[in-house]
C-alpha cells in the first residue's frame, strides 16, 4: 500500500522534538500518538529537533544521529570508535557494513576511503526508504545499499571483505541473529587476510556475552574489547 510521511509533535518527550514516521494514508493518528508515547510503535522512526536528525527503533536508544549542521560527522562516539579500525586496517579496498541504519559510518567511508568500495547491507526495507533523510549518497559504482540479510549475505557469497563493520540492532539492542553460531564464522572466511570485524555490542548482557564468547572462540582470542558509556 501507498506510505506518506506523517509528521508529529513529540509533546511526551523533553526538548522541541518532532518525530516523522512512514505510514499509509488511512493511519489513525490517536492510535499512532499512543502506540509511541507507550514505546509500542514497532517500526523504525526519525526523531529530531532544531540541531539534531536520529533514527530509532524505540526511544531508549538512537539508532543513528545526524547533526544538520554537519550532516557527514560522526556524531555518536560509538561510530567515532568504531572508525578507528583504521588505525589497524589503514587502506581497505571492500568494507562491508552490516546495518545501514542512518549512514553515518557509511557516509564517513565513502568519503574518507575513495579508494574503497562500500557494501551496505540493511535487511529493513523502512531503514532504506529513509536514507534520503539522511543524506546518504546514491548508489554508485562503489557503492552498494542492498537489501540482504546478512546472515545469508556472508553465508553464501564469496567476496572478499577487509573491514567489517557490524551494527545490527533492534529496538532493544544487538539484533539475537547475530548470536547464530555459525554467523562469525562465515565472516572470518569472507576476511581478506590482515580483514577485520568490528562489531557494536549493545543490549542485555547475557546476549552480548554470548556473542563475545562466540567472537573469541572464532578469531582464537584475537580479539580487543573497548567499553563505551552510555550517554
Amino acid at each position: 500500500s501507498q506510505m506518506q510521511w506523517w509528521e508529529i509533535p513529540a509533546s511526551f518527550l523533553e526538548g522541541h522534538f518532532v518525530i516523522r514516521l512512514l505510514e499509509p494514508p488511512s493511519t489513525s493518528l490517536p492510535e499512532l500518538m499512543q502506540s509511541l508515547r507507550r514505546n509500542r510503535y514497532r517500526k523504525p522512526f526519525i526523531l529530531e529537533d532544531r540541531t539534531i536528525r536520529r533514527l530509532q527503533f524505540g526511544l531508549r536508544y538512537a539508532q543513528s544521529e545526524m547533526r544538520l549542521d554537519d550532516p557527514w560527522a560522526l556524531s555518536l562516539a560509538y561510530t567515532q570508535k568504531m572508525m578507528a579500525a583504521l588505525l589497524f586496517q589503514p587502506d581497505p579496498r571492500h568494507v562491508v557494513l552490516v546495518g545501514l541504519g542512518g549512514g553515518s559510518m557509511t557516509k564517513f567511508c565513502y568519503r574518507a576511503l575513495p579508494q574503497a568500495r562500500i557494501t551496505a547491507l540493511e535487511i529493513d526495507a523502512t531503514v532504506i526508504e529513509m536514507r534520503r533523510l539522511f543524506e546518504v549518497p546514491e548508489p554508485d559504482e562503489r557503492l552498494r545499499i542492498l537489501h540482504r540479510d546478512a546472515l545469508d549475505w556472508f553465508s553464501r557469497g564469496r567476496e572478499k571483505a577487509d573491514l567489517v563493520l557490524l551494527d545490527g540492532c533492534d529496538r532493544d539492542g544487538v539484533a539475537p541473529a547475530f548470536c547464530e553460531p555459525d554467523f562469525y564464522q562465515n565472516v572470518r572466511d569472507r576476511l581478506s587476510r590482515g580483514g577485520l570485524l568490528v562489531a557494536n555490542l549493545i543490549g542485555a548482557v547475557k546476549r552480548v556475552r554470548t556473542i563475545l564468547d562466540e567472537i573469541e572462540r572464532v578469531f582464537e582470542g584475537r580479539c580487543l574489547v573497548l567499553t563505551m558509556r552510555e550517554g
